[in-house]
């Protein structure tokens, strides 16, 4: 079998809306999650709420930059008016900067280099509702996420220098703020 590898940001629904069901079942787990994850796993429940903070080279980034914190705050306060007692799992490239920097009171911070990057996205995606980063791992996350009354919550402004292009990057269910 012939392996296709492909570069790009893919996370347009609109370049394979009529195959969703297709692209959907291609990301299924070829092998177990590792013993880290599967603990994690126990506790998303119908509450769960995944947050992805993405700051690494977003930080920086003239282009992209980080969600700021007013984000966040905005994000979570819209979840609590719909969800009784969300249980919050923070996944970060800066789990450090999440700790200080996230006053949410109870909550599950995830990512600490123990659990692949991959099996991240998969707890992510596992989680009955998200609250997404600008960045195709979180979007995919919550894309991938089966749940058929997730709430997703999204950033209005996908980079700096907002364009036509980059507002149809959401689908049209998600909520942006």
């Amino acid at each position: 079998q012939k392996v296709t590898g492909n570069h790009g940001n893919y996370h347009r629904e609109k370049y394979f809306i009529e195959v969703k069901d297709q692209v959907l079942k291609q990301f299924t787990l070829k092998n177990p999650l590792s013993q880290t994850a599967q603990d994690v796993l126990k506790n998303i429940d119908t509450n769960s709420v995944s947050i992805h903070i993405r700051r690494g080279d977003y930080v920086n980034n003239n282009h992209h930059g980080s969600c700021d914190l007013g984000y966040y705050y905005k994000a979570l306060h819209h979840i609590k008016s719909k969800i009784s007692s969300p249980h919050f799992f923070i996944f970060s490239d800066d789990i450090q900067w999440a700790k200080d920097n996230m006053q949410i009171g109870e909550a599950t911070f995830v990512s600490n280099g123990d659990i692949p990057e991959v099996e991240e996205l998969i707890l992510m995606s596992m989680c009955s509702h998200n609250i997404i980063a600008n960045s195709t791992f979180s979007w995919w996350a919550a894309y991938l996420n089966q749940n058929l009354h997730k709430i997703v919550i999204a950033p209005k402004q996908w980079t700096r220098k907002e364009t036509s292009d980059t507002l149809e990057i959401l689908p049209k269910t998600w909520i942006q703020l």
